[in-house]
């Protein structure tokens, strides 16, 4: 990574430390309250089911590796010399890491979706993995000594980049994994947008062959709450995190190697140098912005605040106004995000895609009692595919 500082001083010098310091100081105050904030809303039980989804465990460990790289800027402008090969290691693996995070954010929304693979089953090898690719990088680099004081960019680096091996491990151990994960990022963000415009034709068309059919208001009701119809702009938001990634990913790795072969002398372009500042310290920073902004942190939040209102206008009835806690546990399930229309349709003739007997002998009839029964099992059965899918994004 080609930041902070050049040796010479200069006017350059100090926009650049001033830069660092504008992103940098926002990024760790922000990150460690928002953190703060969600440790303290997942020991609430009120806030905490809000929290209980994979895609936002995996955000805070982004966040958490965001927060420790931002930390390392400010030791890197200590200029310790004997740490300066030990903190090099730590921030490329922190940047590694928080690119894997946001890979695997996509990557679960694309298997629990469209695969229908249980995602709370895969959170543990999402992290077992990236740690190891992680480790697997720049380990070796740091055995073999690459990572120290660069005289390029005046900071704890690689030690000299324009070094024809030593820029083949720049390139291994950052660049190509970083762009890779990039381009592995768009390809399941483009499969997650085009499987649901085809779920959402298909939902279309049933709810207009129930229409034609007279089917029961009990089965529309259950259409309109199919999990990938109501955890449409969920999924779209999580999406915005690997989005964001790609794009600071990218450029950030296309601008260190930009630097290196525009160098003016010895020195890369000062104008390149801010714009690597700007895309590798801009990625926690936006982060945290999104988190602060996430479904289910406000959830949480505003939950919270709900249960403490209520408890301050009823102080001696503390059992009755408290909110019911729902005690459904995510459970395995593999097509049930693809067949979750013949669910909700009962038990009638799923291949045909009609509405069962029952239903078809009560549409010029008053709702039977037993049709009523099975109404309120699909629509429980509905609620419990709800949540495991909503704890499973």
């Amino acid at each position: 990574m080609s930041t902070v500082r050049i040796p010479s001083t200069s006017h350059f010098e100090r926009q650049n430390l001033a830069l660092v310091l504008g992103i940098t100081i926002p990024g760790v105050l922000l990150s460690t309250l928002l953190l703060s904030s969600i440790a303290y809303l997942a020991l609430k039980r009120v806030s905490r089911k809000h929290l209980n989804r994979v895609s936002f465990r995996v955000l805070i460990y982004a966040l958490i590796s965001n927060l420790l790289f931002m930390i390392l800027v400010f030791v890197d402008m200590a200029e310790i010399p004997h740490a300066c090969g030990p903190v090099s290691f730590l921030r490329l693996f922190c940047i590694s890491f928080s690119a894997c995070m946001s890979f695997c954010i996509v990557l679960n929304l694309q298997l629990v979706l469209v695969h229908g693979i249980n995602g709370n089953s895969m959170e543990k090898y999402y992290l077992i993995i990236s740690i190891l690719v992680c480790l697997a990088c720049h380990i070796p680099a740091q055995i073999a000594g690459v990572y120290g004081w660069s005289n390029a960019s005046g900071e704890c680096w690689i030690r000299n980049p324009y070094r024809k091996d030593e820029l083949a491990w720049l390139i291994g151990t950052q660049t190509f994994w970083l762009l890779s994960m990039a381009s592995a990022e768009v390809i399941s963000f483009l499969t997650i947008t085009i499987f649901m415009v085809r779920q959402e034709i298909r939902l279309r068309r049933l709810k207009n062959g129930l229409h034609t059919t007279s089917a029961s208001t009990n089965s529309l009701l259950v259409v309109r709450q199919a999990p990938i119809v109501k955890y449409r702009s969920t999924i779209l938001r999580v999406g915005l995190y690997p989005l964001f990634s790609c794009i600071c990913s990218a450029m950030s790795t296309l601008v260190n190697v930009f630097a290196i072969y525009t160098r003016s002398g010895f020195h890369p372009s000062p104008q390149i140098l801010s714009l690597g500042v700007v895309m590798f310290l801009l990625r926690p920073l936006l982060y945290v912005l999104l988190a602060a902004t996430d479904p289910g942190y406000l959830r949480a939040f505003q939950a919270l605040c709900a249960h403490q209102r209520a408890l301050s206008a009823a102080p001696t009835s503390q059992d009755s106004s408290a909110p019911i806690q729902a005690r459904t546990h995510p459970r395995r399930f593999s097509e049930a995000n693809r067949a979750l229309i013949f669910v909700a349709l009962g038990r009638g003739s799923a291949k045909t895609g009609r509405p069962s007997t029952a239903t078809e002998s009560s549409t010029d009839s008053p709702t039977h009692p037993k049709d009523e029964e099975r109404a309120v099992v699909n629509n429980r059965m509905v609620e419990e595919v709800d949540s495991s899918v909503a704890n499973q994004l």
